[in-house]
Formats: C-alpha cells, sequence, structure tokens
C-alpha cells in the first residue's frame, strides 16, 4: 500500500509540474495508452493530449472510496447529489477527510451545503452538456470559498475523473486528468469522444482527497437513427434575489433526455430591496464580480441537482452580460464596453459545460450551434445578443421606420445565413429554433394603437420575415419555436404576415414562463389589455412565474407542457402542469388546449406513459393562483 501510494503521489506531482509549462507543449506532450482507454480532453478550450495517469493500478487502488454504490432510484430521487470522499493516503493540493451526504429538508434528499471542511472544492456541484451521439462535455470548478473568487491558491491543480456505463462505477468506460487551472477560474471542461450512442452514463471528479458529487448524463442517438420519442424541458431567467427554485427541484426528478437554457441564467445588477434572497456584492463590473455572482447562483441545491441530473444546451441573454455592454455602448464608453463584454463572455464559458467551440478568444466567442436528436429532432440554438444591431428602443414603443430595416439583424449575418441554410435543408421530423425572446408578434396597444417590444423580435421585423418565409418556402418539417425571457407563458402560432389573420400559419412558439424572475404588474396588465382582437395568434398566456416547460417529442406529435411552482418564496413547493399543447407533425401551429388525461400519443414508450400517470397522480392540473387564458377561444 505505502509503494502504491507513492506512486500515485508521485503521478500528481508529476502532472503540476507539467503544467508550468506553456499550453502549446501540452497540446504536443505524448501520453501512453493505458489499459481502459484514451481520451482527448479540452484543457479551457486547447485541444491537449492525453493526460494519462500513468499508473495502471490507479483504478485498483481505488476502487473502494470510488464506489459508493446508489441504485437509480436514488439517483433520480436525489438529483445525482450524494457525496463521498476519496481518501488517499498521500493527501494531496486540497486536504480534507471524509463527507457524507445528509438530508436537509423531508421529502427528495439533498446534500447539506455545510460541509465538515471550508476547503471541500466541489462546492458547485457537476454539470454535463452540449450531448453528441459520440460524447458529451463534462464540467466543474474548484471553488471552496464561492464567493471569493473560489478560494484557490494561483497554481495549477490536477483533476482527475471518471466515467462508468453504471451508477455504481463497477464498470468504468472512461477514465483521465486535465489541470485547472487559476487562468479560467479553475474551471474543468472535459470533451469526451468516442462513446456510445443515445445512453446513460455517470460521471464524478477527484482533486486531493475529494470526491465531487456524482453526475448523469446522455449521450445523444445516432444521427442517422430512427428515434421514437425524446423528453426534454426548457428554462430561463433565474434571479436569485426573486426567489427560490423548487422547478429545478422539480425538473432533476423527471426523466428527461436534455435541458435547454435560453438565457439570464445570472442577473447583472447590484442587490435591491424587498428581495427573498439577497446577492453577495454590487453591480457587475470586473471578471472577480462576474465569477462570484456565477458562483452564487451554482451554490443552489436545486440548481446543482438539475445540472446533476440531466445534460444541459445553454445560451445568453442580456442580464448574463450583454446589457452592461449595451448601456456602456450607448454612453460612448466603447473600450469599457469592449471589457465587460470580454468579462462575461469568460465568467460565462468558465461556468458552463461548454464546447472549445464557445471558448472565448478575446472579444469574439460562439454560442449558436446545432444539437441533434437522430432523425426526431434538430435543435438550433441562436445568440442573439453577441452579433445584434442595438435595439430602437429598450422599452415598449410603436414601430419606428428604423425596425423594418433590412440591416436590423437580431443574429448578426454569418448566424443568420447559417440558420437558413439549415432550415433550407432540413434532415429531421422536427426543426427547432431555440433562442431568447418571444418571436411571435405582440401588438401591445389598444384599439387603433399600435406598440412593440422593440428589444424582441417585434424591433427586429425584415429579419424575422426573412426566417418566417424561408421555414415557408422551403417547406421545412414541423418547425417550432422555444423562447423565454418573458416572465410569463406564451403558446402562439407563428404567421407568414402576424397583422392579418388569415396568412398561412408557419409554425408554432412556446414561451416559458421564469424559474424567478418577476414580470411587473403594470407590463402584465398591458399584455391581458392587448390579448385578444390585437393578437389572435396567441393561443394561451399566463402570469404565473416559477417554472419551465416540458416537451415530448415523438414522430407524429409535439406536446408541451407547463409546469409552474405554487410559490418561489417556498423552496420546497410543488410543481404542477397547469396547461398542456400538442402540435401535430404535418399540420403547423398549436393545436388547441389539452388536459392530461385526454392526450395519448400512440408513438409513446411504455416509459413515458408510466412516467406521465406518476407526474399526474403527483398533482397535475390548473393552479388556483395567477391565471391563464385563452384569448383567442
Amino acid at each position: 500500500m505505502r509503494a502504491r501510494s507513492l506512486v500515485i503521489a508521485l503521478t500528481a506531482l508529476l502532472v503540476l509540474l507539467l503544467s508550468s509549462f506553456a499550453a502549446h507543449a501540452l497540446t504536443q506532450a505524448g501520453a501512453q495508452k493505458n489499459t481502459e482507454s484514451r481520451v482527448t480532453a479540452v484543457i479551457h478550450g486547447k485541444l491537449a493530449a492525453p493526460i494519462e495517469l500513468g499508473v495502471a493500478s490507479f483504478a485498483k487502488a481505488t476502487t473502494d472510496s470510488w464506489n459508493q454504490h446508489k441504485s437509480r432510484r436514488d439517483f433520480l430521487r436525489t438529483g445525482g447529489m450524494s457525496l463521498a470522499a476519496l481518501l488517499l493516503c498521500t493527501g494531496g493540493l486540497l486536504k480534507g477527510r471524509s463527507l457524507s451526504a445528509t438530508a436537509d429538508y423531508p421529502g427528495p434528499t439533498y446534500p447539506s451545503m455545510q460541509y465538515p471542511s471550508p476547503d471541500y472544492p466541489f462546492k458547485l456541484g457537476v454539470a454535463s452538456g452540449d450531448p453528441a451521439p459520440d460524447g458529451v462535455v463534462l464540467w466543474t470548478r474548484l471553488a471552496p470559498d464561492p464567493l471569493h473568487e473560489g478560494g484557490m491558491a494561483q497554481q495549477h491543480v490536477p483533476v482527475r475523473w471518471e466515467l462508468s456505463s453504471d451508477e455504481n462505477f463497477s464498470t468504468i468506460v472512461r477514465r483521465g486528468a486535465v489541470l485547472a487551472t487559476p487562468e479560467f477560474a479553475h474551471a474543468v471542461h472535459v470533451e469526451l469522444e468516442g462513446l456510445e450512442p443515445g445512453r446513460f452514463y455517470w460521471y464524478r471528479f477527484k482533486a486531493g482527497s475529494y470526491i465531487s458529487p456524482v453526475g448523469r448524463t446522455k449521450t445523444a442517438p445516432a444521427f442517422d437513427s430512427q428515434v421514437e420519442s425524446m423528453s426534454f424541458a426548457f428554462a430561463s431567467c433565474q434571479n436569485w434575489e426573486a426567489g427560490y427554485y423548487p422547478a429545478y427541484r422539480w425538473m432533476a426528478q423527471q426523466d428527461l433526455d436534455l435541458v435547454f437554457h435560453l438565457g439570464d441564467y445570472i442577473y447583472q445588477w447590484a442587490p435591491m430591496s424587498g428581495v427573498v434572497r439577497h446577492c453577495n456584492d454590487g453591480g457587475l463590473k470586473t471578471l472577480s464580480d462576474y465569477r462570484n455572482r456565477h458562483a452564487l447562483y451554482k451554490t443552489d441545491p436545486d440548481l446543482q441537482a438539475a445540472h446533476a441530473a440531466h445534460p444541459w444546451v445553454v445560451t445568453w441573454d442580456n442580464h448574463d452580460g450583454w446589457s452592461n455592454y449595451a448601456t456602456l455602448c450607448e454612453d460612448g464608453q466603447k473600450n469599457a464596453a469592449r471589457y465587460a463584454l470580454r468579462v462575461a463572455y469568460q465568467a460565462y464559458y468558465e461556468h458552463m459545460p461548454l464546447r472549445s467551440l464557445s471558448r472565448p478568444q478575446g472579444p469574439n466567442w460562439r454560442l449558436y450551434r446545432r444539437i441533434n436528436y437522430g432523425n426526431l429532432a434538430s435543435f438550433r440554438v441562436l445568440d442573439t445578443r453577441t452579433y445584434r444591431t442595438l435595439p430602437c428602443s429598450y422599452g415598449t414603443d410603436s414601430r419606428p421606420s428604423a425596425a423594418l430595416e433590412e440591416a436590423c439583424t437580431m443574429t448578426g449575418a454569418e448566424q443568420e445565413r447559417w440558420l437558413l441554410r439549415a432550415l433550407s435543408s432540413p434532415s429531421t421530423r422536427w426543426n427547432v429554433i431555440a433562442q431568447q425572446g418571444m418571436m411571435a408578434q405582440v401588438n401591445q396597444g389598444t384599439g387603433s394603437d399600435e406598440a412593440y417590444n422593440l428589444d424582441a423580435w417585434d424591433g427586429y421585423v425584415a429579419q424575422r420575415k426573412r426566417i418566417l418565409d424561408c421555414v415557408r418556402e422551403c417547406g421545412t418539417p414541423n418547425p417550432v419555436v422555444i423562447s423565454g425571457d418573458m416572465h410569463t407563458s406564451w403558446v402562439s402560432d407563428l404567421k407568414a404576415d402576424f397583422d392579418d389573420p388569415s396568412s398561412p400559419t408557419i409554425g408554432a412558439e412556446f414561451v416559458g414562463t421564469s424559474i424567478s424572475s418577476n414580470c411587473p404588474t403594470s407590463t402584465i396588465e398591458t399584455y391581458k389589455k392587448a390579448l385578444g382582437k390585437n393578437n389572435p395568434h396567441v393561443k394561451y398566456f399566463d402570469t404565473r412565474k416559477g417554472g419551465y416547460v416540458r416537451c415530448e417529442l415523438t414522430p407524429k406529435q409535439w406536446r408541451s407542457d407547463l409546469q409552474v411552482a405554487d410559490s418561489i418564496e417556498d423552496r420546497y413547493s410543488p410543481v404542477r402542469t397547469i396547461a398542456s399543447f400538442a402540435v401535430e407533425a404535418g399540420h403547423p401551429g398549436v393545436q388547441g388546449g389539452l388536459t392530461l388525461q385526454g392526450m395519448t400519443s400512440s408513438g409513446r414508450s411504455q416509459a413515458h406513459r408510466k412516467k406521465h400517470h406518476k407526474e399526474k397522480h403527483h398533482g397535475s392540473g390548473q393552479s388556483a393562483a395567477g391565471g391563464g387564458s385563452h384569448p383567442s377561444g
């Protein structure tokens, strides 16, 4: 045992010494292929040669401390968040003692966020994202003191990881090590390749003598595979101060293939009064500010559980940092604006399970990308902030001529060409645009007056028309747009001409409410007065916050269930299905509201049917709070 421990210690020291070389030395470093596998890791966006542990007996030496046996039922109940500690005789750069998970409230078991040792480095949890048929991104960040830039020393730290085909880690399919560097806040992004398509995997990290929470992820099906069903959720707008995240607590327990987050993961403003819970600092200006704010949000146990339970696909919106940039631009402070954008990019990347494609390169990065799910669905994830022309107005106003100009763009020319190419040559049954602001027109005026939100697609009319015209003219099958930003729920038809109700219906749009962010009462009243005659394409509107949308797809049907918590002031609030809608393949637009009892699908798997029976038993139906309506009947 002493010899084996010495070998492990020397191996960790060797990895640490390698980190002192330049990044290009790492990318060219050779590594021997071990008996388990060979994997290419990404160290903060730079492809590096495989960094192997170099100790064939490593798995055997650590099997007992790795294997915290856990059933699939336990995993779903805890959101993958049970904790254990890896005890190595030699210790490491981070020293500590065994940790065990303890329940801190009734119901689904979550770990206490009060750890026995202040040095525990995985206080921000784990995550996975951007699934492909052969791989996925694994993420964590070392942060024993999360709200003070992580609390790590300014040195490189080796982090080991393991991937298993079972929740008990009895069959390890990949293992390796990467360096967590201070330049990227000791965040770790591991891009895996060579995995099997369409299957679950479990993963975990180790730093020093500590083991991370266990996460579960899933690869996408093969590109040309026949997929009979899939289930996913999308969410947005999670203002920390506005309330808790019971929606994520519920989401973590769902059987989902993936989760989309459509922006406003954090809010950039200074702490406010009269809030449910307080932020940790002032308004965001520096990279340190952004890191601390992201870390604050990541400390939420329900958000951590949702990340650990499912792979996520993320994109950003204005409160993630773009608003600061826009304000500085309008003040003529161009250098300060560029700096604000650069630090917002970096902090976002550091805290998300993103591929190297999205690693910031100075003032540039790329978030728009494609996620395919066999032959069933293709998701085009947009970035409608980074490349846009500044809006005519940030409020609601009459539409000026500038909003109609061809050059006015939400996406920039390159991203638009990428999107139009995809829509004109589809290869899947459902073609989904996942993006931020509501795409359907909403005339907020009353009578003959007109008023529009010019910061959304209503302020970029010509480009919206080009996209919808492409869908109609190219015959893109079954187009659906999923959106966030509104802090309320909307279900709408997408029209060839929103001002002509008799014009063809091109597709459907589902706008999810916020996870916690408020919609001002005055804005809600404006929406209510405007619905109906001025906006007949809007089929449903609901004012309640604290939820997300769960979607189920089969080759014949799309189903959206609007999930909303009773209260965001109660972390343990029940979450209910307040309304359900369907889109039938081959028939553009929304077919109307549905009851859970009346909604069936011949293509749905038995597992999905059991899942819905269970959820219905746990309390579906319309809540008395808030209020949903079908403004067009």
